[in-house]
C-alpha cells in the first residue's frame, strides 16, 4: 500500500491528481485481492458492506481481526504446553518449534522469563524419559543450555548402548575352531588343578569321615571341597547353544543394584554426616550392596554428576523397584573424617543411604549393641528414627484425594508427630514419586492442624491419594534468615490486617501468626471465592410451569458493560450457559462507587416460590449481647451468597438472558426471596455453639467479642476453623481485627456501649426531600428506628445487665409521653434506651392523671423485652398516681390499663 506526502506549496490540481491515481490503484488491488481469496478468508468478506468492497484498507482490517496472531496467544500457548516429542522428530527440530511457539504466546515477556520457560516446556516435550529426567536435573537456565544437556545424555546413552552390544558380539562371533581348542584346553587345565587340589585335600589328616557337605548334602567332604557344579554354573559353562560361550566378565556392575528398603523407616539406624560439604542424615543399611543420595539433595552438586546407563534399576527386600538417575563423584564426611566415593542417585526416602560397598571400603565396623559405628578408631553414634533426636517427620494425606490428569492441586497434610519442630521443609517420599506425583519443597509449621501440600500429577490419567497415605517428609529448617513474624510478606493480605494499633509487640506477634496460620482463609482476588460443602439452595417452585420474560432493551452505552460483566462471571466459574425453559431479565444498577451492579429481576419468580420462614435476629437483641465484652472483631465473607451453591435441578430456574444467550447461575444470585433465610440458617449452622458467646452473626456479617485479648483471640481462632471447615473465604479489605470500637449494622460498638454511627446520621440530615409516597415512608422508618437514639447529643448506650435492677422513669406533657430505661452500675445511672410517642388528638383531651398512666403502660410495652418476669423500679413525678395501689373497683379504661400492668 502506497503513502503519499504532500509537500507545501505543490499546486492543487497536481496534488488532486496523484490522489485520484492512488485511489484507482487501491481499488484494483482491493478486486484483486477479493478475486483471490478462498475457503474461510473469503468468508470473511460476507461481512463487509458492498460498497466497502473496494476499499482495500476496510479488507485488511477485516482479514487482520480474523486471522491475525493478537488473538491467538492462548491458543499458542495451549499448543506450546500439550507439545510433545514426535517419534523421530530429532531434538534440535524439537527445540526449534518449541522456540517458534515461545516466540508467538511470550511475545512481550521479557527475555530472561522467555528462556526459562522455553527451558522448562522443551524439557516437558521430551518423549524419551531417562533423557527428561536427565535434563531437568541439571536445571537449564535457557533453551540452548537444555538443548546441549540432552543431545550430550542421548549421545552418551547411544555410546553406552554399542560398547554393550560390540562386547556381546565379539564373545558370540568367536565360534571358530581356534577359540573352541583354546576353550578346551583351558578347561582340561582347570579340571586338573581342581583333582589335585581336591586331591591334596583327601591326603590330609584328621578328617571327619560323618562331615557333610552343604552344597551336595552327601558325606565325607565339606563344601569348599565339593566338586558338584552348580546348576547356573552348569548353565553357565555347558549350556551353549551352537558356540562356546564366555561368561561376560566385564558386565556392568550396576545391574544388580540392591537395597532393604527406599525408606528407613521406625527402626533404620542413622548416624549424622555431609555430602559435599551440605549437611544431612545417612541411614546405614548392610542390606545394601551400593550407596545412594536422594535426587533433590544430589541437584545441590550437579557438577559432581557421572551419568550411567538409563536403564539401571534398583531393586528392594520386598520386589519395589526404583530408577537410578545417575551417579556422583563424593565427598562424605562422617564424623572428623572424610571419605570420596562414588555413590548412585535415586528417588528414596532419606536423604542419604550408606550401603556395603561403602563400608566395607572404608573398613567401617557396625555395632549394634552400642548403637555406634567405628572407623579408623572414632566411634560415631548411631540413632533410630523413632528416636526423640530423630529429624525426620512424615506428612499423611488427610482425606482421599484425587489428582486430575497433569494437574496441580493443594493436599491438606497432618504431620505424623506434631509439635515436633516449628517449621520444616516438605520432601516427597519415593512411593509418590514412583506413582507419577510431585510433591513441591515448602516452608511449613508443624504446629498447624493441617500442613498445606502441593502436588503434581506428571501422568495422563489422574491419580489417589488415599486417606493416611503418607505425601511428604519433612526435616527441620537449618537456617532462618527471618524471623518468624517477617513472613507475613508472603501472606498477600491487605495492610488493613497489619494494623494493628494498640497492641504491644508480644500481641502483635500473636496476631500475625493467628494470620498467617489462616491465610488461606482469605481471598486474594475477585475470583478466589469459597465453595461451602454443607449446603445447597432449593428453589421448590411446586409444580408451577416455567416462567420466561423477554430481556429488557439496554442503552447502548451499557451493553459492553453487561457483556463485560457476563464475561467476568463466566471466567470466575460463577455463571454457565443454559438450554432450559426460564429466564429473567437483567437491570444494571449503579454503585456508590460508580462501577456498576449486575442484577436480576426475579420477582416473577419469587411470586411462585415456596417461602422458607427461617427468622434473620433482631439487631437489638445482637446490640443486647454484647455486654461486657472488651475486644471486637469483624469479619465479612467474600461475595457470601456467591459461595453457595445452587442445586443442580434448580440452576435452569436462576437462567437469564442479556440478549445475547442464555445464562443460569452455578451459585446462589442476589434477588431470590429465600437467599437471606438460607445464608443465615448456614451461618448459624456453621458457628453453632459459638454464637452468643465468642460471636454474632447476621447474614455474611459476623462480629467476634471478648473479654480479654487471649479470649477474643482463642475466639477468633475458634470461628477461623469453623469457617475453614465450611470451605468459606473471607474479604479482607471488609475485615478489622482486635478494635476496642468498631461500626456494625449502623451503630459504633465499644466497651462503653452502643452509639449512632455519625456516618449514618449524616445521612438522615442529607437525606433528600421526599417526593413520593415511598420515598416518605423509607425516610419515616428511618426516624422511627432512630428515636432511640433522638437527643440533642449523641449519648452512649450501655449494654443490660441481667444481674442488675432495672429503673424506668416516665413522664408526659400535653403534646407527647416519653420514658427511660436505665440500670445503676457503680454510682452512676447508666441509660438503656430511649422511648417516646406524640398523643394523638383524642389523648391530648385526657385529664393529667390519665396522661401520666398512658406514659406507664405505653413505656412498659415497649420494655416489655427487659421488664418482663422481673422486678423493677418504676419513677414517675405525678403522686396522684399513688391511688392506683388503692383503687376498688376500677371502670373502663382505667381498668383495662391496670390489668395490663
Amino acid at each position: 500500500m502506497l503513502t503519499f506526502c504532500y509537500r507545501a506549496g505543490r499546486p492543487a490540481a497536481v496534488g488532486q491528481e496523484e490522489e485520484e491515481v492512488c485511489y484507482r490503484l487501491n481499488c484494483v488491488k482491493a478486486s484483486q485481492l477479493v478475486a483471490s481469496l478462498r475457503g474461510s478468508a473469503a468468508e470473511v468478506l460476507q461481512g463487509i458492506p458492498s460498497d466497502k468492497l473496494t476499499d482495500l484498507i476496510t479488507i485488511e482490517n477485516a482479514l487482520e481481526a480474523r486471522f491475525g496472531d493478537s488473538h491467538l496467544t492462548q491458543f499458542y500457548r495451549t499448543e506450546l504446553k500439550t507439545r510433545r516429542q514426535k517419534p523421530g522428530e530429532s531434538l534440535q527440530v524439537l527445540a526449534a518449534d518449541v522456540e517458534r511457539l515461545m516466540s508467538l504466546a511470550y511475545a512481550e515477556c521479557p527475555q530472561d522469563v522467555r528462556d526459562s520457560l522455553a527451558a522448562q516446556y522443551f524439557v516437558d516435550a521430551i518423549r524419551d524419559e531417562d533423557t527428561q529426567h536427565a535434563t531437568r536435573l541439571m536445571d537449564a537456565k535457557d533453551l540452548k543450555s537444555a538443548l546441549a544437556y540432552s543431545m550430550k545424555y542421548e549421545a552418551a546413552k547411544t555410546v553406552s548402548k554399542t560398547s554393550r552390544n560390540v562386547r556381546s558380539i565379539e564373545v558370540e562371533v568367536g565360534t571358530g575352531r581356534e577359540k573352541d581348542e583354546k576353550f578346551d584346553c583351558l578347561l582340561k587345565t582347570l579340571e586338573k588343578l581342581l583333582n589335585s587340589h581336591v586331591a591334596g585335600k583327601k591326603n590330609t589328616p584328621r578328617r571327619n569321615p560323618n562331615v557333610t557337605c552343604w552344597k551336595c548334602n552327601k558325606k565325607g567332604h565339606l563344601q569348599r571341597e565339593c566338586q558338584t557344579i552348580s546348576p547356573n554354573r552348569e548353565k553357565l559353562m555347558y549350556g551353549r547353544p551352537t558356540g562356546r560361550r564366555l561368561p561376560f566378565l566385564n558386565k556392568a556392575p550396576e545391574e544388580g543394584l540392591k537395597v532393604s528398603a527406599l525408606c528407613g523407616g521406625r527402626n533404620g539406624l542413622y548416624l549424622e554426616g555431609s555430602i559435599c560439604g551440605i549437611p544431612c542424615l545417612m541411614l546405614v543399611d548392610t542390606g545394601a550392596n551400593v550407596t545412594l543420595v536422594r535426587t533433590d539433595l544430589a541437584q545441590k552438586m550437579k557438577e559432581n554428576f557421572i551419568y550411567t546407563a538409563p536403564n539401571i534399576s534398583l531393586k528392594t527386600a520386598t520386589g519395589e523397584k526404583a530408577e537410578i538417575r545417575g551417579k556422583l563423584d563424593a565427598t562424605i564426611e562422617c564424623g572428623c573424617r572424610k571419605f570420596q566415593h562414588k555413590i548412585y542417585i535415586a528417588d528414596i526416602t532419606d536423604p542419604c543411604i550408606l550401603g556395603l560397598d561403602f563400608l566395607q571400603k572404608f573398613n567401617f565396623t557396625v555395632d549394634l549393641e552400642k548403637n555406634e559405628i567405628r572407623t579408623g578408631g572414632e566411634e560415631i553414634p548411631l540413632f533410630s528414627a523413632s528416636a526423640e533426636h530423630s529429624k525426620l517427620c512424615s506428612v499423611l494425606a488427610k482425606e482421599k484425594t484425587i489428582i486430575p490428569a497433569r494437574s496441580e492441586c493443594l493436599i491438606q497434610g497432618v504431620p505424623e508427630v506434631s509439635g515436633k519442630f516449628r517449621y520444616a521443609v516438605t520432601d516427597f517420599p519415593s512411593q509418590v514419586s514412583q506413582k507419577g506425583v510431585l510433591v513441591a519443597a515448602t516452608l511449613v509449621d508443624l504446629k498447624r492442624e493441617a500442613i498445606p501440600v502441593r502436588v503434581l500429577n506428571l501422568d495422563n490419567k489422574p491419580k489417589t491419594v488415599d486417606k493416611g497415605a503418607v505425601i511428604a517428609t519433612c526435616e527441620p529448617v537449618v537456617d532462618i534468615v527471618a524471623r518468624p513474624q517477617e513472613f507475613s510478606e508472603s501472606l498477600r493480605l491487605p495492610s488493613i490486617l497489619e494494623n494493628l494499633e494498640g497492641l504491644n509487640e508480644e500481641q502483635r506477634t500473636a496476631v500475625k501468626e493467628l494470620l498467617q496460620e489462616f491465610q488461606n482463609l482469605f481471598s486474594t482476588s475477585d475470583s478466589d471465592v469459597g465453595r461451602c460443602n454443607m449446603t445447597q439452595h432449593r428453589i421448590n417452585t411446586g409444580n408451577h410451569p416455567p416462567i420466561k420474560q423477554y430481556p429488557r432493551r439496554l442503552p447502548l452505552a451499557k451493553k459492553e458493560e453487561a457483556e463485560r460483566l457476563v464475561k467476568e462471571m463466566v471466567d470466575n466459574g460463577i455463571i454457565e450457559e443454559s438450554s432450559g425453559p426460564w429466564a429473567s431479565p437483567i437491570v444494571l444498577v449503579k454503585k456508590k462507587d460508580g462501577s456498576t451492579r449486575f442484577c436480576v429481576d426475579y420477582r416473577k419468580l419469587n411470586e411462585i416460590t415456596i417461602k422458607d420462614s427461617y427468622p434473620l435476629p433482631r439487631i437489638d437483641d445482637t446490640l443486647d449481647a454484647l455486654n461486657g465484652s472488651q475486644w471486637f472483631s469483624t469479619l465479612d465473607l467474600k461475595s457470601g451468597y456467591w459461595q453457595v451453591e445452587i442445586q443442580p435441578e434448580d440452576k435452569e430456574k436462576t437462567a437469564f438472558t442479556t440478549g445475547q444467550g442464555l445464562w443460569q447461575f452455578k451459585v446462589m444470585p442476589f434477588g431470590l426471596c429465600n437467599a437471606p433465610a438460607i445464608f443465615e440458617r448456614l451461618m448459624e449452622t456453621v458457628l453453632r455453639g459459638l454464637t452468643s458467646e465468642a460471636c454474632l452473626v447476621y447474614l455474611d456479617d459476623i462480629i467476634i467479642v471478648g473479654r480479654t485479648f487471649q479470649e477474643h483471640l482463642n475466639n477468633i481462632r475458634k470461628v477461623f476453623q469453623r469457617l475453614q471447615k465450611s470451605n468459606l473465604k473471607l474479604s479482607p479489605k471488609k475485615c478489622r481485627f482486635f478494635r476496642k470500637e468498631v461500626s456494625y449494622f449502623g451503630h459504633i460498638i465499644s466497651a462503653d456501649g452502643v452509639r449512632t454511627d455519625p456516618e449514618k446520621t449524616k445521612a438522615v440530615v442529607d437525606w433528600p426531600r421526599p417526593e413520593t409516597v415511598h420515598d416518605l415512608r423509607s425516610f419515616l422508618g428511618l426516624c422511627t428506628y432512630y428515636r432511640r437514639f433522638a437527643l440533642i447529643t449523641s449519648p452512649v448506650l450501655t449494654y443490660p445487665r441481667t444481674d442488675k435492677e432495672f429503673i424506668l422513669d416516665t413522664d408526659a406533657s400535653n403534646e407527647g409521653i416519653g420514658a427511660v430505661l436505665s440500670q445503676k452500675i457503680g454510682n452512676e445511672e447508666c441509660v438503656i434506651g430511649y422511648f417516646s410517642k406524640s398523643l394523638g388528638k383524642p389523648e391530648r383531651n385526657y385529664c393529667v392523671t390519665r396522661k401520666e398512666l398512658l406514659a406507664i403502660v405505653k413505656s412498659i410495652e415497649h420494655f416489655h423485652h427487659y421488664l418482663y418476669g422481673r422486678k423493677f423500679l418504676l419513677r414517675t413525678d405525678h403522686a396522684s398516681l399513688r391511688w392506683l395501689l388503692n383503687f376498688r373497683e376500677p371502670e373502663g379504661q382505667i381498668a383495662r390499663w391496670i390489668q395490663r400492668l
